[in-house]
């Protein structure tokens, strides 16, 4: 895809500049238990692509993140998510749709350290509201670093109220797996497993699964980091979603 290509490409270039310590994002969708050091700030952007969605030809989608992280305490941060924003694309008459989503608050806290403990224990809060999204989200980490091999684990539960007047509710539950390897000082390589359940106004006779998976590739510079994962959706023949999806986040801390 020559959008996605320049996506990428813009990404890239952009890090090249950036002047700050590299962050510890090995993945693309799981959470990892570490938090920001007390007085830090570590700017994120993120950037998902999806598409081939099953019955809408020609259809794309776009999905932008801008993530400001602060470091509280040696355990704590605290996070703003300035905006999230999406480009979606048709190919009937509905044609390219730009639309702001939400605007979000996250808290996290590290309750055991994944290297010094037996295992790292997080947990994760995060409140969006927009025009027509509101949502509460919460998540329990699980990490455990052995030496070059960093295993999370992470369980999501959250509630989701769209479309005018909020009207349409649903609920998510996630179980989330990523294992990595650190080949270098500064390059990782793993994969990512999502299981995403999908309830209807929080009913379970209604729930849909989907099953991703795919490589999750990072890269820890002088001064900026990378991280991107490719997911393949597993079941396509029991689901409606989009098959491939496609996620890079770049950052930086001032």
């Amino acid at each position: 895809m020559p959008l996605l290509s320049c996506c990428i490409l813009a990404i890239a270039h952009a890090t090249l500049d950036a002047a700050a310590v590299a962050g510890t994002r090995r993945f693309t969708y799981l959470r990892d238990v570490n938090v920001q050091t007390p007085g830090s700030i570590e700017f994120e952007h993120w950037t998902t692509v999806k598409w081939d969605k099953p019955g809408t030809e020609g259809y794309w989608r776009l999905d932008f993140r801008e993530e400001i992280e602060f470091g509280i305490t040696d355990n704590f941060q605290l996070a703003l998510y300035v905006a999230d924003w999406r480009v979606k694309h048709n190919s009937d008459a509905a044609g390219t749709e730009w639309q702001y989503r939400d605007t979000a608050i996250e808290a996290k806290w590290k309750l055991s350290d994944p290297t010094t403990d037996f295992l790292g224990v997080g947990l994760y809060a995060e409140t969006k509201f927009g025009p027509e999204k509101l949502a509460a989200e919460g998540k329990l980490l699980l990490q455990k670093n052995l030496d070059k091999l960093q295993l999370l684990y992470n369980l999501t539960v959250e509630g989701e109220w769209e479309e005018e007047h909020y009207v349409e509710a649903k609920g998510k539950i996630k179980n989330q797996f990523g294992a990595s390897w650190q080949l270098s000082e500064s390059f990782f390589v793993g994969a990512e497993l999502l299981v995403n359940t999908t309830l209807p106004s929080w009913r379970s006779s209604d729930a849909t699964t989907n099953v991703y998976l795919g490589p999750a590739l990072a890269y820890h510079g002088d001064g900026w980091f990378i991280a991107a994962t490719l997911e393949f959706l597993m079941n396509p023949d029991n689901s409606n979603s989009e098959r491939y999806q496609f996620r890079t986040i770049v950052g930086f801390d001032f």
